[in-house]
């Protein structure tokens, strides 16, 4: 398996760990990332897209490519869901993990979870979100 996101890197750890802890053989991201540069050298600053990470994944011998979508959304200040008082806002906070087949591009199995309100930047939040989504998809809970 191969882990990929854009977002949160602490939460991609942990997924990786997660899953490594359960025997499976995670492809360094270094690697996927050197992959991906050889196959998107005319791409320059954009994001690659999902085909490519694929195909990028698949060229390392990975079955799997699991993607780590992490979120936070800020809500305007004296939201109704929280305290009428409170002008501080709060954060929804989710994480998304898709377990992608690297020759079809089906989605295999998918974890989500979240949590609202937040306040503050805790981003310990996001690895603890990644863990428990992980443990409900795989039956650990």
């Amino acid at each position: 398996m191969a882990v990929w996101g854009a977002g949160h890197a602490e939460a991609q750890a942990a997924v990786a760990e997660w899953l490594q802890k359960r025997g499976l053989i995670i492809i360094e991201r270094q690697a996927l990332q050197q992959a991906l540069n050889e196959r998107a050298r005319d791409q320059s600053n954009r994001p690659p897209d999902e085909k490519v990470l694929l195909q990028a994944a698949g060229s390392l011998g990975a079955d799997l490519l699991v993607f780590v979508d992490t979120s936070r959304i800020a809500m305007p200040p004296n939201h109704q869901a929280t305290d009428p008082d409170d002008s501080s806002g709060f954060h929804s906070t989710s994480v998304l993990i898709r377990g992608v087949d690297v020759k079809t591009g089906d989605v295999e199995w998918m974890a989500q979870a979240s949590y609202s309100p937040t306040s503050g930047e805790n981003d310990g939040i996001f690895v603890n979100l990644a863990c428990q989504a992980l443990a409900t998809t795989w039956g650990f809970r």
